[in-house]
């Protein structure tokens, strides 16, 4: 089922009624949740073919849902961070061995574009957990892929970023020129200070922000912010990358491993991944747990001022 953006503007509305008076932050006017997946399935399993969650899957492609690999198993439970609401369940990828991978790849119901006026930005976040590594080759994170058909374009990955010295796992950004046959080719990168963001560390959950910023007549930038404060909204990128074209986003992934020979292939590298999120603004893809208490609050109390003034039930 294809389910539209989620406006959030006539909250925006209300709120200019209850906000000052019980002092949250109201979302900007216009904004959209684009897209949510909370893995609201039944634990156990492959997540492969459900087709659940908001604003995905096109009625012009072969198949709904995720399309996985048997690694990522639905579990049960969520990813907890402070402040950031979770929902559902999680899901668990594993990948054994040397130079092996896991991915899972679902389409927009929408195709995001550059050339829509309302667009400037894509905010993306996932909540990720490592619980093993192989080596410092590892690497688990999110990308967003233009239309296959525009070679020229490029994805965007952002998350734990494969290191080749050596060292811990440092977050990061990587563009990779999309080539005629869907493939990944040479790749631009950005990464991450570990002495200001942290290093991936095993057994955490991280709290992953993602902004494209569109650009219709130049090339885009994608700016990432690692553990930023949920309730207000981040200005100084944890990384940054610019130089790339990526005018739109049609589908997206989740895809990780270990791409380099390592010295006991036995290792596993596993991930968890929660709470996948897309909008225009920070707060669409950062919904505050207060926030629906707060509005509810606001509405008891404008009904109960309105009764004592007689104009409800006169």
């Amino acid at each position: 089922m294809n389910i539209g953006p989620l406006r959030t503007q006539p909250v925006a509305c209300f709120c200019l009624a209850t906000g000052g008076l019980l002092g949250f932050t109201v979302a900007e006017a216009g904004a959209e949740l684009l897209f949510q997946e909370s893995f609201n399935y039944e634990a156990g399993g492959s997540l492969h073919g459900k087709a659940g969650g908001a604003g995905f899957d096109r009625t012009d492609i072969e198949y709904v849902g995720w399309k996985s690999s048997d690694d990522n198993q639905l579990i049960q439970g969520s990813l907890a961070y402070a402040g950031v609401q979770s929902s559902g369940h999680k899901v668990l990828s594993t990948a054994q061995g040397e130079q092996t991978e896991f991915r899972a790849e679902r389409y927009l119901a929408r195709p995001i574009s550059e050339t829509d006026p309302n667009t400037q930005f894509l905010w993306v976040s996932y909540l990720f957990q490592k619980d093993a590594a192989a080596d410092r080759a590892d690497k688990f994170g999110m990308r967003l892929h233009p239309q296959q058909s525009h070679p020229t374009n490029r994805l965007v990955f952002f998350g734990d970023q494969a290191e080749t010295t050596a060292g811990p796992n440092n977050y990061g950004i990587e563009g990779s020129v999309q080539s005629s046959g869907g493939g990944a080719e040479p790749q631009i990168k950005a990464s991450t200070d570990p002495a200001k963001s942290g290093e991936v560390t095993i057994g955490v959950t991280n709290f992953v922000v993602g902004r494209l910023t569109f650009n219709p007549q130049g090339t885009e930038t994608f700016d990432l912010f690692i553990n930023p404060a949920p309730g207000v909204v981040p200005t100084t990128p944890d990384a940054s990358l610019s130089g790339f074209n990526l005018a739109s986003v049609y589908y997206i992934t989740f895809f990780g491993g270990n791409d380099v020979v390592i010295d006991d292939p036995s290792l596993s590298v596993i991930y968890q991944i929660d709470e996948i999120r897309g909008g225009t603004t920070y707060f669409d893809v950062v919904p505050e747990p207060s926030t629906a208490l707060s509005l509810m609050l606001g509405f008891g109390l404008l009904v109960s001022r309105r009764r004592r003034s007689g104009v409800i039930g006169s």
